[in-house]
């Protein structure tokens, strides 16, 4: 009897191991060769799948947004928590997620290097970050409905906010300095300013 594929937790596992390349070797030198090799099967069987390392990348992007909306979801419904409480804790997940996989430092990279080449993936990267920014901006704008976060532009509130984590990130990465859990109290503080 044949063995039955369940086709769409293949291609969950196939984005996992992919996205451990990407991050170890950077999106330009990762071959399709590489990820079929990571999933112990030849590249026709990967073919199966996926038709180029673009649409596993565009995958993995999907993947991750959805993974994350998930999470989020779960704090936004959390009614025990302030609209404070939920941008911190939704800022301490996307740290301690990215910082944990490295996977800001790969996102950061790419999209420098797409918007360079003009590349038609800097608007999947583009979707990821306006994903987050988006859910900041709900959260913002509930608490400046509840009056509980005072009036500010929200819009650029929730650029600040996801410049500080990708800041956050960048500096772990690069100085050993200052800990994570540092960098996301001097966060807080900043978010403790946005009570009313």
């Amino acid at each position: 009897m044949p063995k039955i594929v369940d086709y769409e937790k293949k291609k969950e596992e196939i984005t996992e191991k992919a996205l451990k390349i990407f991050v170890a070797q950077g999106y330009h030198y990762t071959k399709f060769s590489d990820i079929a090799r990571e999933c112990n099967f030849g590249r026709t069987t990967l073919y199966k799948y996926f038709k180029n390392k673009d649409e596993i990348f565009q995958y993995a992007i999907d993947y991750i947004i959805e993974v994350s909306e998930e999470d989020y979801k779960t704090i936004l419904e959390d009614n025990k928590l302030s609209h404070i409480e939920k941008i911190k804790k939704i800022v301490n997940l996307i740290v301690i997620e990215y910082k944990s996989n490295n996977i800001i430092l790969m996102l950061i990279d790419l999209w420098l290097l797409f918007k360079r080449e003009n590349n038609r993936m800097v608007e999947t990267m583009n979707q990821y970050t306006s994903k987050i920014q988006n859910t900041f901006k709900n959260v913002l704008k509930d608490g400046i409905q509840d009056k509980e976060i005072k009036t500010i532009n929200v819009e650029s509130m929730s650029f600040v906010l996801y410049a500080l984590i990708e800041v956050c990130l960048l500096q772990t990465c690069f100085y050993d300095n200052i800990t994570i859990e540092e960098h996301l109290k001097n966060i807080y503080i900043i978010i403790d300013g946005l009570k009313v």
